[in-house]
């Protein structure tokens, strides 16, 4: 099973390079194959293409990725086992 935070993080991996100049159509579509699929292989295939780009590139696209997923409130509170009610805990 495909963890869900590697889906959410190739989500916003192709938004981001779709947003970016400079970003060429064959690591776009290995991106989105990679969504389309969720085949493992198509997923390295996509990291593959994104280390493939520029350092510099690469490095402003992972930040902003970075960025987005770690400011992301509503993926942030899917994961905390006491967001869905199911448990007596509270936050502190």
């Amino acid at each position: 099973m495909i963890d869900p935070t590697d889906i959410r993080f190739f989500q916003t991996l192709a938004l981001v390079c779709h947003q970016t100049d400079g970003v060429d159509t064959h690591c776009q579509n290995a991106i989105q194959q990679a969504l389309d699929t969720r085949d493992p292989q198509d997923m390295r295939a996509a990291r593959h293409a994104v280390d493939a780009l520029d350092d510099v590139l690469k490095d402003q696209i992972l930040q902003q990725v970075h960025r987005r997923m770690a400011t992301d409130i509503s993926a942030i509170w899917d994961v905390m086992s006491y967001a869905s009610g199911q448990t007596k805990e509270r936050p502190n």
